[in-house]
């Protein structure tokens, strides 16, 4: 099946990224069920030139976007600082990480780019070599940011907990895998493909189905350089990160609402 438009990528306004999307963004030719979850074949490629107008059109506003962003470099500094003090001090908590994160909610703040008022923030650490990272509360593989029980359709997400987006704090490019249809989108195209009208009840009944009967849809990769971050788009995206070309270990701010 052929890449179909869906959430364009941008970089956040107030911001100045410079990407070279032909050299970010991979596409594989399907999906697969790993174990008990599923996720991307790994014969990925480039995009061709309609693929890439469709996941990075030029002129697009951020309201139902993926937002590419980037902190500081002293904030990313901060945050070595950080680490280099816990190797010297006893094991246990991670001294300073509530001050860094308020940090760094103030700066997307000030760009524009709140975070939701209660937003939690979470360090996830994985090792290199893995096809898929567990997030916390969620299954292997591509899920949706929010709750498998979250009931679909959902007129509001206000209250519902997502994952709002995350910040690449390491040393090396991190993956984030996703595919560029949201959760209106999939239902339209596994209805297109059965002569049935299926009506989920759940975001994770929806996701079961369209990663099971439209296995042939093409999953996304994007590459993360340390320091960047993203914002996820409301409407439920099904995402995953990897780290099988990482040499290093992984370690995503993850925000959460």
């Amino acid at each position: 099946m052929t890449l179909q438009p869906g959430c364009p990528l941008v970089v956040a306004p107030s911001f100045h990224l410079p990407i070279d999307w032909a050299r970010r963004l991979q596409l594989a030719p399907g999906i697969e069920r790993v174990g008990d979850g599923f996720s991307p074949r790994l014969d990925w490629r480039a995009p061709d030139e309609r693929e890439q107008g469709l996941l990075a059109p030029t002129g697009q506003a951020s309201g139902g976007c993926l937002c590419l962003f980037q902190i500081p470099r002293h904030l990313f500094s901060a945050w070595w600082r950080l680490l280099e003090q816990a190797r010297e001090a006893a094991p246990g908590r991670l001294e300073g990480f509530d001050r860094f994160v308020a940090d760094v909610a103030g700066f997307l703040t000030f760009k524009d780019l709140p975070v939701p008022e209660g937003a939690a923030f979470d360090l996830l650490v994985s090792k290199p070599g893995l096809r898929s990272i567990r997030r916390n509360g969620a299954a292997s593989g591509l899920t949706f940011n929010l709750a498998a029980e979250t009931p679909y359709p959902l007129e509001d997400e206000t209250g519902r907990p997502r994952l709002w987006g995350g910040l690449n704090l390491g040393d090396e490019a991190t993956s984030l895998l996703f595919v560029n249809l949201l959760a209106t989108d999939l239902l339209a195209e596994v209805r297109r493909r059965q002569s049935d009208l299926f009506s989920p009840c759940t975001h994770g009944e929806l996701a079961e189905r369209f990663l099971t009967l439209c296995a042939d849809y093409p999953p996304v990769r994007l590459r993360i350089e340390p320091g960047e971050g993203f914002r996820l788009p409301k409407g439920g995206l099904l995402v995953d990160g990897c780290t099988l070309d990482k040499s290093a270990p992984d370690v995503l701010l993850l925000i959460r609402c």
